[in-house]
């Protein structure tokens, strides 16, 4: 499971002093983006990785906002190409769909 986070291995790090190691540790975001196959789940655009900041970039997006309590949590992210991910903001899924029109300014 390309997600999957080893406690154990964590907590050895920090017990064994190897440096300073995240309580979270980071969810791919490759490994999101399989789950869409590397689509953006809102437009349907073939997501990018180079870092590029292009519309097309592959960003993580939380299904329930942080700001309406949602986590950071495999469950609760979704791959999401840059320009949507913006646009929605702190709306609800629900509520981006309801307004939001791929393709439309």
């Amino acid at each position: 499971d390309p997600g999957r986070c080893d406690g154990a291995l964590y907590a050895h790090r920090n017990a064994e002093g190897l440096g300073n190691v995240s309580r979270r540790p980071a969810i791919s975001l490759r490994y999101i983006a399989y789950k869409s196959r590397g689509l953006c789940v809102y437009c349907g655009v073939a997501l990018t990785f180079r870092n590029d900041n292009a519309p097309t970039q592959a960003t993580r997006d939380h299904v329930l906002p942080k700001a309406h309590g949602g986590k950071y949590q495999r469950q609760n992210l979704v791959a999401a190409c840059m320009k949507c991910n913006s646009a929605r903001g702190h709306l609800t899924v629900h509520k981006f769909k309801s307004i939001y029109r791929p393709g439309k300014e």
